[in-house]
């Protein structure tokens, strides 16, 4: 297979926990990044996204608000992951939960 650097190539899968998704998740959403590397979910959450909707749209936002991925629909849907695996029986007592891959 060709050298495709970081990014896999054709035919080949990265499998992860349930628990590994829900830390991966849960340190994204509270800022974390990687040393040396640019991952790909904080490029995302990172990202200006001018037509990203108010997940409240009752409450006015700051004039110098950006939204961006992380504050719109996206963002909130991590967060209502992380509740999930807050509540996922599959997770209790320190095990990992079914393969995602």
């Amino acid at each position: 297979q060709n050298d495709t650097g970081d990014q896999l190539g054709d035919g080949q899968y990265v499998g992860y926990s349930r628990r590994q998704i829900c830390f991966i998740t849960a340190k994204a959403l509270l800022g974390a990044d990687t040393e040396g590397y640019k991952n790909g979910l904080t490029r995302i959450l990172n990202t200006t996204v001018g037509h990203c909707g108010s997940p409240i749209p009752s409450v006015p936002r700051p004039s110098d608000y950006q939204p961006s991925a992380l504050t719109g629909e996206f963002g909130i849907s991590l967060w209502n992951l992380v509740s999930a695996c807050a509540a996922d029986p599959s997770l209790k007592d320190g095990q990992h939960g079914p393969l995602v891959l």
